[in-house]
């Protein structure tokens, strides 16, 4: 199999599952959707090894504001690898966090545009607010008590 891929390859997937296990290994399927149906076109199994998973994690957190979890859509550089026992994984190299920032761009914008469309995005704006609060919350977590 190594000399079918013997280089890394840049893939696009969206995370469909996501482990972290006790060693820091992070296991992950990555699937690819068809655009117009969202039906599952293709699915893998991938791996990030725990001492890239210590680096690529807090970039890729710092980057976008976001931890790796499924439904996000990435960009990684992988190296196929087949294993008797395992079969073929993908064992991710590095990751690209512009591109899953794009995704989620593009989303929201989305996402706004389907508001405007049904007329619902300024709802909120037409309910009066009183001249003077006469209610305030405040909330806090519980370690947060002063004694």
């Amino acid at each position: 199999m190594q000399h079918a891929f013997p280089d890394s390859l840049w893939v696009v997937g969206e995370i469909s599952d996501l482990k972290v296990n006790s060693s820091g290994h992070c296991y992950l399927e990555i699937i690819e959707k068809d655009s117009h149906s969202d039906n599952i076109l293709a699915k893998q199994r991938a791996i990030i090894w725990s001492y890239t998973f210590r680096m690529l994690s807090p970039y890729f957190e710092s980057s976008t504001g976001y931890k790796l979890a499924a439904g996000l859509k990435i960009l990684v550089n992988i190296q196929v690898e087949y294993h008797e026992v395992y079969g073929i994984s993908l064992i991710i190299k590095d990751i690209d966090p512009s591109y899953t920032i794009g995704d989620l761009a593009a989303k929201k914008r989305e996402i706004i545009l389907r508001l405007q469309k049904e007329g619902v995005i300024d709802m909120n704006k037409m309910i009066p607010l009183p001249l003077v609060p006469q209610r305030i919350a405040v909330i806090h977590p519980n370690s947060s008590r002063t004694r």
